[in-house]
């Protein structure tokens, strides 16, 4: 089921930095407003990670890293895609998403 519309909505996918975070179990990202500012606009989160996977594209340097997509591939069991890497991860609590002004 593709999430990627629920959570980050009209708001660009254009990601400022995403980070998986081991002690607190948690995937955060934070969305640019766009890709040529460097103003975060949304702040997505994806709490109580169980299971941890990411594989990483074709580096460029130049390329500003977006969300493609964003999909349960069952109950728990998230598929992030973006323009430089894939990450599966399974999780035990429901993501937000928070806009920042």
């Amino acid at each position: 089921m593709d999430f990627t519309n629920k959570l980050i909505g009209g708001n660009s996918p254009y990601i400022q930095s995403l980070n998986y975070n081991l002690s607190k179990r948690e995937i955060v990202i934070h969305l640019l407003s766009s890709a040529d500012s460097s103003t975060v606009s949304l702040v997505v989160t994806f709490p109580k990670i169980t299971e941890f996977k990411e594989s990483l594209e074709e580096i460029d340097d130049q390329l500003v890293d977006s969300i493609i997509w964003i999909n349960y591939l069952s109950q728990n069991q998230v598929c992030i895609k973006t323009e430089l890497r894939e990450i599966m991860f399974s999780m035990d609590g429901v993501p937000h998403a928070e806009k920042v002004t």
